[in-house]
């Protein structure tokens, strides 16, 4: 297992390439098994990719049994390489980490954690005033710690799906041309 975790980092480093996704602001939704407290699964999540920082976001927050939990967790993808020019179909790779904060009634509890996001996506390209849509669905393995009540480490596989529109970067040369056209 330890073996196959260094492959799978060398060759993730090896191949570290220019990112094919659009240069805009990318917003969306997913949902799947979510990090932090408990790795609770079917937790919904804003996803948000901006231009200047290189990590994709994501934060949810759900509640249940009187208690309130709120994740966030951000990914750099070390490769972000195109399958099929023709249909948009690419694959994504990354290392990325976690936070969970739960409260309760009487408890609390926080988690922390690394993930590697492993997975395809799909790009509609050219709709009106957006970039293009795109739809999302990987493998999320984490491995992480849960203090407060108690002191834990996990190892869990989970999966995530989602959908994100891109829109289009605003800049001066952006809007110059299209006024021109």
């Amino acid at each position: 297992m330890r073996k196959t975790a260094v492959y799978i980092f060398i060759f993730c480093v090896q191949t570290a390439l220019f990112a094919e996704h659009p240069a805009g602001i990318g917003l969306g939704l997913a949902a799947g098994g979510g990090p932090g407290l408990a790795y609770n699964s079917g937790t919904a999540a804003f996803s948000l990719k901006i231009p200047s920082l290189p990590f994709y976001w994501g934060l949810a927050v759900n509640f249940y049994d009187n208690r309130a939990r709120m994740n966030v967790q951000g990914d750099y993808y070390f490769i972000d390489k195109t399958l099929d020019s023709g249909l948009f179909i690419g694959w994504f790779c990354g290392a990325g980490f976690f936070l969970g904060l739960e409260l309760g009634n009487s408890s609390a509890g926080f988690a922390l954690g690394a993930r590697v996001p492993v997975g395809l996506s799909w790009q509609y390209r050219k709709i009106n005033a957006l970039d293009s849509l795109e739809v999302f669905a990987g493998l999320t393995p984490h491995i992480g710690c849960t203090a407060l009540p108690v002191l834990r480490f996990d190892l869990v596989f989970n999966f995530e799906i989602g959908v994100r529109i891109w829109l289009k970067p605003v800049t001066a040369r952006a809007a110059a041309a299209e006024k021109n056209e």
